[in-house]
């Protein structure tokens, strides 16, 4: 997946219907591209009322699957690791804010 191809997912494609996906990708971004399913329920919960263990358990289902569909990300030996699809090493900062900021962007937007 490209810088471009990321964006566009972020911006247009992206489902919104609940903050999993975004919430992912935030966290995946802000943490060099890798994460536990731990750390995004812990975000998730930061962002939306609920507990880490509901959310932990929902990541692992559908939008794991939607995501990986994607290309968004990639699949790990570990089924509780998310992994970007993007080399987030080779974006300048300023290019990973951009991404970072679409995503807060379609937080934002959730209901």
């Amino acid at each position: 997946m490209t810088f471009e191809e990321l964006k566009t997912f972020l911006t247009s494609r992206m489902s919104i219907s609940h903050i999993y996906q975004p919430a992912i990708l935030l966290v995946l971004l802000e943490n060099g591209g890798d994460a536990t399913v731990a750390m995004i329920a812990k975000r998730c919960a930061e962002l939306r009322p609920g507990s880490v263990e509901s959310y932990a358990q929902r990541l692992l289902k559908y939008p794991k699957e939607a995501l990986t569909k994607h290309g968004v990300i990639t699949a790990t030996s570990n089924r509780n690791d998310f992994k970007l699809a993007l080399d987030i090493a080779s974006l300048p900062e300023m290019a990973r804010q951009e991404l970072i900021d679409a995503c807060t962007g379609r937080l934002a937007k959730v209901k």
